[in-house]
């Protein structure tokens, strides 16, 4: 039963991926939203290389919720990601899902990936929204950013530490769904 219920949200997410018109290179490393990731910076990594490459062809920003989950087959908690919300040139909005409201001790924050020109820092906008949100959400503690310098930084809303937690990467071409 466990592992149906498992497949049922792999497919339910993969259909909701289809149905937004893009699949991410990565979709073959097992970094789609859903999967299971042992720490947030393990998912905001994923999300990364999963849709960096897609922020960098298309020259817009990419964002989505990380949030904690559970894996079933291991009994072990984890971190995972929603399906991503496409911005534009500056922005993009992250929103949780609905549901996840509802329980907004799962919460732990937001990622987003900024295009070439963006930069390679959190923008003020970035901080200052996190705080209001962090307000909000008692439980949100974390934003990320993706650059396309190859950094993936995590900004603490708690210490206010803004600290590199991957550096150096490199994205493989994305696809669109016509070319899989």
């Amino acid at each position: 039963m466990k592992r149906l219920t498992s497949v049922l949200l792999a497919l339910v997410l993969a259909a909701g991926i289809m149905a937004a018109g893009v699949i991410p290179a990565a979709a073959a490393t097992g970094q789609l939203p859903g999967d299971w990731f042992a720490t947030a910076d393990e998912a905001a990594l994923g999300f990364a290389m999963a849709y960096m490459p897609l922020t960098l062809i298309e020259g817009v920003e990419y964002g989505a919720t990380i949030y904690r989950t559970f894996n079933w087959d291991d009994f072990r908690l984890g971190y995972t990601y929603s399906i991503p919300h496409k911005g534009d040139e500056y922005s993009v909005s992250v929103m949780p899902p609905s549901w996840l409201l509802l329980f907004p001790f799962l919460l732990v924050g937001d990622v987003h990936t900024h295009p070439r020109g963006g930069g390679d820092d959190f923008s003020e906008w970035d901080i200052v929204g996190a705080h209001i949100f962090g307000f909000v959400f008692w439980c949100y503690r974390y934003i990320y950013v993706v650059t396309p310098g190859g950094l993936v930084r995590r900004y603490d809303m708690r210490t206010r530490q803004n600290q590199i937690v991957y550096s150096g990467l490199v994205y493989r071409p994305a696809r669109r769904a016509a070319e899989a």
